[in-house]
């Protein structure tokens, strides 16, 4: 299994662990009906009515781009059977994350510390 030391892109690392605070408590003030979980997601692989998309895989990663925007991304989070992808237009700290549905997840990874 891979080894994905905790990071934030696009920041310095000595202010990874306050911006990655900062994007969730501003994520969690947009869904205030949900309480985002302690999970530091790295990776999401997605799966919709049984077909892999994207040459085999759809993956989300915190530092590659999206596919449909070429945006980083910045954080994912999960609250209740969603995921939030935080780019910097969407999410991360202005306007809401793409939300995805629990349903199409066949993988997460996490960050090992």
């Amino acid at each position: 299994m891979d080894a994905h030391k905790f990071f934030v892109p696009l920041v310095a690392a000595n202010r990874f662990e306050e911006i990655y605070l900062r994007v969730k408590q501003y994520v969690q003030s947009q869904s205030p009906y949900s309480v985002i979980t302690n999970r530091r997601i790295f990776r999401l692989v997605l799966e919709h009515n049984g077909t892999l998309k994207v040459l085999g895989q759809y993956i989300l990663e915190v530092g590659k781009p999206v596919h449909d925007n070429g945006e980083t991304v910045i954080a994912i989070f999960e609250i209740e059977v969603w995921y939030l992808i935080c780019t910097k237009s969407r999410g991360a700290l202005k306007d809401v994350p793409t939300w995805i549905d629990g349903q199409d997840v066949v993988a997460v990874v996490e960050f090992s510390g």
